[in-house]
């Protein structure tokens, strides 16, 4: 098998293989291991030391590949992990939320971003992910890095950098160096963070070369928002996220702004999804213009009333179930009335309303108003 190949390459870092008493733990836990996985763990149970062997993911061992489903099927449960099977298994890590895993059912690999949720498929198969990466190892793509006794697998031309120096000069150089490094990243991770570099550090100098890099598969939506927040200006940033990323509310925040806000007084959504109101809030709001919303009916009153409450609370309007509030952020609502005439046109609201949604988000929001 593959593995072999990789096994040569970090004998030191891989651990000896699984025994059957921790297959067994895994599939207790997991289900039933697809055979690749399996053979994979019978020959190397993870990494001794961290190493980034798969392709800068630390391979992990049976009790690692448990405890990180776990906790992936908690985040699941708690609704904050987007997309989710229990099929799909992490077999490594960066340690920083990201992961490759293999769908169980398929067999294929996709790699999984934490800020995006978003699922890039990398092979059809564990054996053709491995293969790939063993050419790749046996041409010489990968290197050794060791600072202090740390020992990383990292790619020919690796884009992380220190000092950023090929960030510095003239636009159109940069942008080269930045098409170069996109062509040899090992990883969304990387891809994301060089979009994010470069348009930050050129402002609307990278707007044509945004615009062709826009429909990039290998870029995630997150990066591509924040990309667009940082060269364009926000009525055209807020028209190009809208456009492809409407129905991902929670991936709006960058292009939080005035334009936005005018955008939903415009064209309201059909439905006030909860996670209208962190965006709105980070858009920072005037006091009359929520207080607009709130007499116009929904979906508007709902996210204005979500959005005071994250603005005076910092709690978000999914967390109203806890009955508690955090403590107060900073206040956001720069004209907003005296605390008691701002409770009273609360109150006010929630008897015209009247549903259950509403009193609850009040219930939790008047006594944190001091």
């Amino acid at each position: 098998m593959a593995a072999l190949a990789l096994a040569r390459v970090g004998t030191v870092l891989l651990a000896p293989g699984a025994g059957a008493e921790a297959l067994a733990q895994a599939r207790k836990l997991v289900g039933p291991l697809p055979e690749e996985l399996e053979q994979l763990l019978k020959i190397n149970d993870g990494e001794r030391e961290v190493g980034g062997l798969l392709g800068g993911y630390v391979l992990l061992g049976c009790a690692s590949l448990g405890s990180e489903w776990e906790q992936l099927q908690e985040l699941h449960a708690q609704g904050l992990l987007g997309e989710w099977s229990s099929r799909w298994l992490p077999f490594a890590s960066d340690f920083g939320g990201n992961f490759l895993l293999i769908d169980a059912d398929s067999g294929a690999v996709f790699e999984r971003d934490h800020e995006t949720t978003e699922m890039l498929q990398r092979a059809e198969s564990l054996r053709a992910y491995l293969e790939e990466l063993a050419r790749e190892l046996n041409d010489g793509l990968w290197s050794w890095k060791d600072d202090d006794g740390e020992h990383w697998l990292t790619r020919a031309g690796d884009t992380k950098d220190e000092d950023g120096a090929w960030l510095v000069g003239q636009p159109q150089s940069v942008l080269e160096a930045a098409d170069q490094r996109l062509s040899v990243a090992p990883s969304w991770t990387e891809r994301d963070e060089i979009l994010v570099r470069v348009t930050a550090a050129l402002r609307l100098d990278a707007a044509e070369w945004l615009t062709r890099h826009w429909d990039d598969p290998e870029l995630s939506n997150g990066a591509r928002i924040q990309s667009a927040a940082a060269v364009f200006p926000p009525r055209r940033a807020v028209e190009l996220a809208l456009t492809r990323y409407g129905g991902r509310v929670e991936l709006l925040e960058p292009v939080a702004s005035a334009a936005l806000l005018d955008h939903l007084e415009r064209s309201p959504p059909e439905i006030a999804a909860r996670e209208w109101g962190p965006v709105v809030a980070a858009s920072r709001p005037r006091w009359a213009r929520l207080e607009g919303w709130l007499t116009r009916g929904r979906p508007l009153s709902l996210i204005a009333l979500d959005a005071i409450l994250v603005a005076t609370t910092n709690l978000l309007p999914f967390e109203t179930r806890s009955g508690k509030a955090r403590p107060k952020a900073e206040w956001l609502l720069e004209d907003a009335p005296a605390v008691e005439k701002l409770k009273a046109r609360l109150e006010a609201f929630a008897a015209s309303d009247g549903s259950a949604r509403v009193k609850k988000t009040i219930a939790v929001l008047l006594p944190a108003l001091k």
